[in-house]
């Protein structure tokens, strides 16, 4: 048996550029692909106007900050998670190896 390539044990590094790299599709991609309402308030200037175009722009920039924030808070929770997991594994290691 090879023992050489073996490994066990939590990889932290990876736990942690998973969470980063996650922060970072989120907080650049996904959120900025929400707040993006261009090409709806072109063609609502181009199509409609008055007070209820406004109010409905409005609306739509209020909706796409809101789902920013929950998304935030998703994000939140499931980092929260991931690292609920770690610990877990890592006393679960922690375990193997005690003395006795």
């Amino acid at each position: 048996m090879d023992f050489q390539g073996a490994s066990y044990g939590v990889d932290i590094m990876g736990i942690n550029n998973y969470i980063n790299d996650l922060n970072t599709a989120i907080l650049t991609n996904v959120s900025s692909t929400i707040r993006d309402c261009s090409e709806v308030e072109a063609a609502v200037k181009a199509g409609w106007v008055g007070q209820s175009a406004d109010q409905f722009l409005l609306n739509l920039n209020k909706a796409a900050d809101q789902m920013c924030d929950t998304l935030k808070e998703l994000q939140k929770t499931f980092e929260a998670e991931i690292k609920g997991i770690k610990d877990q594994m890592m006393d679960f290691d922690d375990a193997l190896v005690e003395e006795e």
